[in-house]
Order: C-alpha cells, then sequence, then structure tokens
C-alpha cells in the first residue's frame, strides 16, 4: 500500500511507466447504487475508508458531496436517486497510485451490485507515432474512412503570430452522445498548458472513447 493521502501532482506530463509504445487506461469512471442512501458504504466499497474525504457540495440532483482529489461521492437527492461515485481522469490515476483494487476486479464488483454506470471512459496512449492525427483527417476529408458515425469534425489551434499549429483534435459524435471518440495530440495539449513531457516521450497522440449509460 502506499502512503494515504492525495497523490501528489507533478509538472512532468505523460507518465509512460507501462514502457512500451502503447498504453490503455481508464480514464473516467461514474456509477450509481440506486438502493443505497449512506456514501460510506460506497467509500467502504471502494476500499478508501481511511483517506480524508471532505465534505462538498453535491451537482446534478444530489445535495451533498465527500470529495478526496477527484474521486467524489453523490449522496442526499431525490427518492431512488441513490448514492452517485464519480471519478475524473485525475481520480482514477490517484486510485490507481493507492493500489487498492484493480480495474477489472473493481468493474466486476460494481455490475455485480444493483448498480448503474453511467459513464466509462477509455484512453488509448500512441507514444510511438503510429499514426498522425493530422494525416487521419485528411484521410476523412477524402472519404477515406468507414464508420458508423455519420459525421465527423475537427478543431485545430494556430498560433497567430507565427502560424504554427498547436494541436489538432478529431470528434466522431457530439458531447451529449452515448458514444464519443476524441482523437488528439496530448503532446501539444500537455507543453500548451505549460507542462513539460518526461524524457524520452516526444510523441503522445490520444484516443479518447467516452461511453454512457448502456453502452458503458
Amino acid at each position: 500500500m502506499t502512503e494515504m493521502g492525495v497523490p501528489p501532482s507533478s509538472n512532468t506530463g505523460a507518465q509512460n511507466t507501462y514502457g512500451g509504445s502503447m498504453r490503455a487506461c481508464v480514464d473516467w469512471l461514474g456509477f450509481t447504487f440506486t438502493d443505497v442512501t449512506d456514501p460510506y458504504f460506497l467509500i467502504e466499497f471502494l476500499d478508501l475508508s481511511d483517506c480524508p474525504f471532505v465534505e462538498d457540495s453535491g451537482q446534478n440532483g444530489y445535495r451533498s458531496c465527500l470529495r478526496f482529489g477527484g474521486i467524489s461521492v453523490h449522496y442526499d437527492g431525490r427518492k431512488g436517486m441513490g448514492v452517485h461515485v464519480e471519478m475524473s481522469g485525475q481520480g482514477c490515476r490517484e486510485y490507481e497510485a493507492l493500489q487498492r483494487w484493480n480495474w477489472q476486479v473493481l468493474l466486476q464488483s460494481v455490475l455485480s451490485q444493483n448498480s448503474n454506470i453511467t459513464r466509462l471512459d477509455i484512453a488509448i496512449d500512441d507514444f510511438f507515432g503510429h499514426f498522425s492525427i493530422p494525416y487521419l483527417w485528411r484521410l476523412i476529408r477524402q472519404g477515406r474512412c468507414r464508420s458508423k458515425f455519420r459525421r465527423a469534425r475537427t478543431i485545430e489551434q494556430a498560433e497567430i503570430s507565427t502560424g504554427d499549429t498547436k494541436g489538432t483534435t478529431i470528434y466522431f459524435g457530439q458531447p451529449s452522445s452515448r458514444v464519443q471518440i476524441r482523437m488528439y495530440q496530448k503532446d501539444f495539449e500537455r507543453m500548451n498548458a505549460g507542462f513539460d513531457l518526461e524524457p524520452g516521450v516526444d510523441v503522445w497522440n490520444r484516443i479518447e472513447i467516452q461511453l454512457r449509460h448502456e453502452h458503458a
């Protein structure tokens, strides 16, 4: 076990401890236990009883929340809303650092309960440069993509003074859709935010698959 507490944030960018050119990880998790009203039941379920959760205001119909870093437990909603757990990308990394449940065991345990997984994001990182995001967009524009999605859109940022690109993102699906795929240059995103990439990380492409409700 690691020492309790929220893992410190760093300014190093990619944490490529996997050591390979590709990595997959859980990057968001939200689930609800509809027949539970006590938030501490969920905290114990996650094996986080010894972590210093603090009171916070709730959201999405819940009046109260207990929060530990990027992990939040929402409760005190309307009848039948139960207790809802939300782990952001930061919360997922913090949960991994605490070395409690692995994701396979945790997800199987959640599914074995009277629960509803409301959101699950899977991220796939490419540290080798197996593909180029701008090149993929050119292929889409050339009609060389086959997909159940009918349309794709892109956003590109550029430095006005120089015209240099600051990263390209391709979206399949809408943010409110039950399935959305984002493909973007994570290295540009980190550097634009003022973070340095770890030594040896020269390319960082990311595919994020965001799943909601029955797809999750």
